[in-house]
């Protein structure tokens, strides 16, 4: 579970947040004890419109005390009221592991009045050969 909290706008239209979460990862306990966001909207030729974001957070877990930091830098588009595409990097570094990057583009559609799903494919950038299928649900609140 976390909040995400906007602290206002260091420009017109450029967002600025802080979050602070609790949970498991992994089946271990786990604090995110602040993590800054931020966001902007832009407008495209023909009403098209889009967004960036950067979020940066550190994941403490609790028992094994490891400490995972992590930063994501997302491209988005709207296509009309439907649907969005998302083009985002993944980028982590572990106390336990080698540093992470994943490049997981999405696209994700409209299917009711306040649910969408997002369906998108993952790659590992590090040299490794992992590949995943995202999936996931969103709902509007």
């Amino acid at each position: 579970m976390f909040l995400r909290r906007p602290l206002g706008e260091v420009a017109p239209g450029h967002i600025v947040a802080a979050e602070l979460g609790i949970g498991r990862i992994a089946g271990e306990a786990a604090l995110r004890p602040g993590g800054l966001s931020y966001g902007h909207g832009f407008s495209l030729r023909g009403g098209q419109s889009g967004w960036i974001s950067i979020e940066s957070v550190a994941e403490v877990r609790l028992t094994s005390r490891r400490t995972d930091y992590k930063a994501d830098f997302t491209l988005g588009f709207n296509h009309g009221n439907r649907f969005k595409s998302i083009f985002q990097l993944q980028t982590g570094v572990s106390t336990a592991t080698r540093r992470s990057r994943a490049l997981p583009p999405s696209m994700v559609m409209r299917l009711g009045k306040s649910s969408h799903i997002e369906l998108g494919l993952s790659a590992d950038l590090t040299g490794g050969d992992q590949f995943g299928v995202l999936v996931g649900f969103w709902r509007d609140f």
